[in-house]
């Protein structure tokens, strides 16, 4: 299994292990709680965000694609296949903050082009958000994430910082490492930028996060009666370690020292 940049080209295998993945993960099953019903719409839609982010600068996708000779799948051993490579089976979806966030170009693309085919898409992502034509979202509950992501990595503590918005691996190729890989990437960028890394984590994600290094200092409250979290992690460069955290583990104290004030008044 190698890592390599996303090419546009990449973006319908991508949706289709993002869609099938992530199907039962906790956060997609409160802002798409139809996408079993409307599953066509519901992959679309991953297309559409995938795209549009893709195009935008400061965005980067790695991919992992198998190798052949790779082990092959519970499934391919059954049928007495072998890995014949050439798979994709995951990606990660990375953003740079700060001075340095422009991103890589996008493939085989002019400036000018690049330019408008991201406007292009971030059309067609708001005519699709506006009139409401994906059936699996519920617009209001995607409305509330995404109100408490713009809060979490905020410019006056993470001025600089990479920031992990999507790591997926597909369900058959879990537990092989390349999910690590694939976050291994965006950190060797901050240990030689000298810049934090940022993730807001569902349960499921949260282990992976801690073992590379990731320390919680907030906690995203979402869903009926805020029953739901989401932990706000940071990883730090080594000899830089709390730099950081101290500083964003604080904040969220004062806020939440706030509102449970607020609660009890």
């Amino acid at each position: 299994m190698h890592l390599r940049p996303m090419q546009l080209s990449d973006i319908p295998v991508i949706a289709d292990v993002s869609a099938e993945t992530q199907l039962e993960d906790e956060i997609v099953e409160f802002i798409a709680p139809h996408r079993s019903k409307y599953y066509t719409s519901y992959r679309d839609g991953f297309v559409r965000r995938i795209h549009a982010r893709r195009l935008k600068p400061g965005w980067i996708y790695w991919v992992a694609e198998t190798d052949h000779g790779d082990e092959p799948t519970a499934l391919q051993k059954m049928r007495g296949e072998e890995e014949l490579g050439g798979r994709l089976i995951g990606y990660a979806a990375w953003t740079r903050k700060g001075s340095r966030g422009e991103g890589d170009d996008v493939a085989h693309m002019s400036v000018l082009d690049a330019e408008f085919e991201s406007c292009l898409a971030g059309l067609k992502s708001f005519y699709w958000d506006f009139f409401n034509l994906d059936w699996s979202m519920d617009p209001s509950k995607r409305a509330i994430l995404t109100g408490l992501f713009a809060q979490t990595f905020g410019d006056d503590i993470f001025p600089e910082a990479w920031l992990l918005a999507n790591v997926v691996t597909h369900t058959d190729y879990q537990r092989r490492g390349i999910g690590t890989r694939l976050v291994q990437w965006g950190l060797d960028q901050c240990e030689a930028e000298r810049v934090p890394c940022g993730v807001e984590s569902s349960f499921a994600g949260r282990r992976l996060y801690e073992k590379l290094g990731f320390r919680k200092f907030d906690d995203l409250r979402y869903g009926e009666n805020e029953k739901e979290t989401m932990a706000v992690m940071v990883w730090e460069p080594p000899g830089l370690e709390g730099r950081w955290f101290h500083k964003a583990k604080a904040a969220a104290d004062i806020l939440e020292t706030g509102a449970s004030s607020m609660l009890v008044t």
